[in-house]
């Protein structure tokens, strides 16, 4: 079952499971039942979750149980193959993972994490037993978290990614938290540390294209600037790991079923047991809910009003009261100690629980056990919440005395909780010798409905323990005198079975209160013990503490205002009753109103109740009220009351759908925007831009809110928002805005688009003619731009054709040196000053991301320029190892065969270490095949190690002509000498400046 509705939506629990084999309770009206799944430690944990999940599988993963980083973003991969997450050490593989292998008939394991997190030994061994290994593993775990996102890519489609901390510090909680939603989604998760994100994985993000990209923290633990380069960022955080959690669940409710809850530790080391869960819960479309050591306020009130089948807690590290105290925020009908005991004889007791229990596992003998006993026979008695046990032989006296024991499997599958009668109210009817005594006495005025005189006095009498009933109800055991001996008259006693340590005196009500002879005797407690005759002179005066004992909501027709009737147990005295103060309400952060009560009217007939009238403009959903400091008409104090209220408020609300005009409907790249509410708003409050904010999905730029203007007629709110600057998805959140009454209009989002933004534009861009290597290109606007923008030399890229777009080591780019802004009456012009070009040819000069002084863009727009007057030159020149008869040259360009193979064109003198100069016989001249423009000259003679050699080339030309001509090269001089032991081509030659 989806869950539909909000109350019945955040949640919950995952948890490292480890199942023991329990049969199935009978049916009994539980509404939850509770189960704990663990083994002998975390690895045997791990395959009692795959037990409870799989029954065979192809498909399984196998992950470090120690230094589990490495795993923690395999759930979504588990949930594609469909198969559990196994725990190994590091060098061996634990017998309990090796049996659950072969029971599951895996054909096939993924194992996360390089050899320091698995060895090879382990990959042996499950090599060993047939099955074929897939790792995925980098040299950290945020290589780690790639390679599991592109092994998922192959299973299912990528819409959205999650990102979330792999620092140590965060302990991978809240990446436990939120891998059954991740896989569930089919989103992979992607780790980062706090202050940057290795470039692979923020490439791969970004080559999907996806529709969100949640980031699992806050800027506290990922910086903003670490995830700023990433699509359509969205945060999910809390104040805490816990916190988180909730917020996770809240966020993708929608897609949780709620049949199974599951709980895991959320702290070390119970978290690897979380791990394993997430598995398990993402199949089950379940949620995980990470605990503490106690069920906190804030998971208390998310959960409350769900309705879940089953609550299971995963690990042995998940204590059994956390377990039992979040199932019995599902049901409060079930049962999670034992309350009290009777001893009934020597070989019977009975337990009475604080809820009900299944009646199948309460009568299985076997699940009850108390040293030194034998229990022959376990009975559920009394409405499924007491159980009678008896024992095969009489309970000694000393027995009795220490009587305690444990229950297993009762109030949950796999659950132990225990009892002792040192810690819980006994019953002793057999070995008990106290005498009952009366430990309190007080005194009530009533009316009994039989007229003007019919207030009566009721005398409540409290004894040590539960009384024998008969005895209780005997009128001769009790007599009331005044001070003259006079008896008063006892109209009746009243002895309630569900409260058999009172009894209630009733007698007509008397003026003079003081001075009664109050006398008692005969009464015996259960054990048979009879009390001692009490008999004390007792005050008659009203001494009961007033309490409320009916309280209702009433809803009225108009717009958040309620009634409020409460009802309590005696006349109360008006001036109290009607104190305001004397009523606190407040929502569940702690937020309240002191002036939503508008009014208390007091009841003046019966005095015994009023009616609060509260105008509620703030407080919604589930809210706590306080009623206290009331008194009675004789001054007795209210005991404090404390209960919960819905107040649904009536928000305001926007008409949808929301009509807009796009940026391309006017002349100016703005959004204007109509809202219309259902009601009257307070104008300074709509019309406040603070209330606005618009967000672009694309690179979720904020764009300010120009104007807002509010039509109290129409009640529609005209927005015109500042430019926009980019195509596509945009987000409008209004918040703050209240109603004429001051009631605040719920946090809204409009979602629009637009496909036109009107951009300036880029006329042409003309070379100037130079004879230099370094040339000037003037780009020219059609209007005024932003001119540090026009000035950024990265929004200019100059490119030669020829090159390889698909290999960036082959393109020829021409750097920017300089840009200068010129201004005009009409537009604005970049004139550039490139670097050097090393050759002529057609380049490619675009032009991007130059904005206008409204902060748009231009679109890429592309300019093609020839350059024709570079002589070419000689950029290169080594060697070729182990054969010095060889020189390599390499030229800018592709030269003219024949000028290139004419000998006379080349130079090479050689200069001794005694200054000797001889010049070095050229032998041929051929190309080099391994690169355009390359040739290799072939010399008589071995170049030597000792002295330098100095190389002159000129009267080449180039290979391409230019206006049907030939350039010729630039002349090149080049002085080097041969290094002794070269290790490479390159290192042949060493050239001296």
């Amino acid at each position: 079952m989806k869950r539909c509705f909000k109350i019945l939506s955040s949640f919950i629990i995952g948890l490292s499971i480890i199942m023991s084999s329990i049969p199935t309770f009978a049916a009994v009206d539980i509404g939850t039942d509770v189960k704990k799944i663990y083994g002998k430690d975390r690895y045997a944990t791990a395959v009692e979750v795959s037990k409870e999940g799989w029954k065979n599988t192809d498909v399984a993963i196998i992950a470090n149980g120690l230094g589990f980083a490495d795993a923690l973003c395999s759930t979504p991969l588990s949930k594609a193959i469909d198969g559990p997450i196994l725990l190994t050490s590091q060098s061996n593989l634990p017998t309990d993972t090796k049996d659950e292998l072969r029971r599951l008939g895996a054909k096939r394991v993924y194992i996360i994490g390089g050899t320091s997190a698995v060895s090879t030994k382990v990959e042996k061994e499950i090599k060993s037993m047939g099955i074929k290994i897939s790792r995925l593993g980098g040299v950290n775990r945020y290589d780690t978290s790639l390679e599991v996102a592109k092994e998922l890519s192959k299973f299912v489609n990528i819409n959205n990614i999650m990102v979330i901390s792999g620092e140590e510090s965060t302990q991978g909680a809240d990446a436990l938290s939120v891998a059954p939603l991740a896989a569930l989604n089919n989103m992979p998760m992607l780790l980062t540390s706090k202050k940057e994100m290795q470039s692979n994985i923020k490439s791969w993000i970004n080559r999907q294209y996806p529709d969100n990209t949640y980031v699992i923290a806050s800027n506290k633990t990922i910086d903003d600037k670490t995830v700023a380069d990433l699509p359509r960022i969205e945060r999910i955080y809390g104040k805490d790991r816990y916190d988180t959690n909730l917020k996770v669940l809240d966020k993708f409710n929608f897609y949780l079923e709620y049949d199974n809850v599951y709980v895991a530790q959320g702290t070390p080391p119970g978290t690897v047991d979380a791990l394993t869960t997430g598995p398990l819960a993402a199949k089950k479309s379940s949620p995980l809910l990470l605990v503490s050591n106690k069920i906190l306020s804030s998971q208390k009130s998310y959960l409350k009003g769900i309705t879940a089948n089953e609550v299971v807690g995963v690990g042995g590290m998940v204590e059994n009261n956390i377990l039992l105290d979040s199932a019995q925020i599902f049901d409060n009908r079930i049962a999670t100690k034992v309350k009290s005991m009777t001893i009934l004889n020597r070989r019977n007791i009975i337990l009475e629980f604080n809820g009900i229990v299944k009646e199948s596992p309460a009568n299985i003998k076997e699940n009850y056990e108390i040293l030194g006993t034998n229990i022959i026979k376990s009975e559920c008695i009394d409405g499924y919440d007491k159980v009678q046990l008896t024992f095969k032989s009489d309970l000694t006296d000393s027995k009795i005395s220490t009587l305690e024991g444990k229950i297993s499997n009762v109030v949950g599958k796999n659950i132990t909780i225990g009892f002792d009668r040192k810690d819980i109210p006994v019953k002793d009817m057999v070995t008990d010798k106290v005498k009952p005594k009366i430990s309190n006495i007080s005194v009530l005025d009533f009316a009994d409905g039989t007229g003007a005189n019919g207030v009566k006095k009721k005398i409540t009498i409290k004894f040590s323990e539960d009384v024998n009933e008969e005895d209780a109800r005997n009128i001769k055991n009790y007599k009331i005198t005044d001070k003259n001996g006079d008896e008063l008259r006892i109209v009746k006693i009243e002895f309630d079975k569900a409260v058999p340590s009172e009894v209630n005196i009733i007698t007509p009500s008397v003026n003079d209160t003081s001075n009664y002879k109050l006398e008692v005797k005969g009464i015996r407690d259960l054990s048979n013990n009879i009390m001692d005759p009490y008999s004390k002179t007792i005050s008659l005066k009203d001494t009961t503490k007033p309490k409320v004992i009916n309280f209702e909501i009433t809803n009225t027709s108009a717009s958040n205002i309620v009634f409020i009737d409460i009802t309590f147990s005696k006349q109360m005295d008006e001036k109290s009753a009607t104190t305001v103060s004397n009523y606190i309400i407040k929502d569940s952060t702690g937020k309240t109103d002191s002036k939503m009560i508008k009014d208390i009217e007091f009841n003046h007939l019966t005095k015994d109740s009023v009616r609060l009238v509260i105008e509620n403009i703030a407080l919604d959903g589930t809210c706590n009220i306080t009623i206290k400091g009331i008194k009675d008409t004789v001054g007795n104090i209210m005991e404090q009351y404390d209960t919960k209220l819905v107040l649904n408020l009536n928000r305001p609300n926007i008409i949808r759908p929301v009509p807009y005009d796009n940026p391309d409907k006017s002349d100016v790249n703005k959004f204007v925007i109509r809202v219309e509410f259902d009601r009257t708003m307070n104008s300074k409050d709509v019309e406040n831009i603070r209330n606005y904010s618009l967000i672009c999905s694309k690179n979720n730029a904020s764009i300010g809110i120009e104007s807002v203007k509010y039509d109290l007629n129409t009640r529609v709110a005209t927005i015109v928002t500042k430019t926009v600057t980019e195509e596509g998805d945009y987000t409008l959140t209004i918040r703050g805005v209240k109603d004429s009454t001051g009631v605040e209009l719920k946090q809204e989002f409009v979602s629009m688009h637009t496909d036109t933004i009107k951009r300036p534009e880029v006329i042409k861009a003309t070379l100037d003619e130079s004879n230099t290597r370094s040339k000037q290109i003037t780009v020219d606007f059609k209007e005024k731009m932003d001119s540090a923008s026009v000035r950024d030399t990265r929004n200019y890229v100059l490119t030669k054709l020829t090159g390889n777009p698909s290999n960036p080591s082959e393109v020829e780019s021409v750097g920017i040196d300089s840009i200068q802004y010129k201004d005009s009456n009409t537009g604005c012009s970049a004139i550039l000053k490139t670097k050097d070009f090393k050759s002529n040819g057609k380049y490619i000069l675009a032009v991007k991301n130059v904005k206008d002084k409204t902060g748009v863009g231009v679109s890429e727009t592309e300019f093609q320029i020839e350059i024709k007057d570079i002589k070419p030159q000689v950029l290169e020149v080594s060697g070729i190892l182990n054969e010095y008869k060889f020189l390599k040259l390499n030229f800018s360009e592709a030269m003219d065969d024949k000028s290139v193979r004419e000998t006379s064109n080349y130079i090479l003198k050689h200069i001794d270490s005694d200054g000797n100069e001889t010049y070095v016989s050229i032998n041929a001249i051929n190309f080099d095949g391994e690169r355009e423009g390359g040739i290799v000259i072939s010399l008589n003679d071995e170049l030597e190690s000792n002295g330098i050699y100095e190389l002159t080339v000129e009267g080449i030309q180039s290979k391409n002509s230019y206006d049907g001509m030939q350039i010729e090269m630039e002349k090149f001089d080049f002085k080097f000498r041969r290094k002794e032991n070269p290790v490479n081509n390159k290192d042949v030659i060493i050239q001296i400046k």
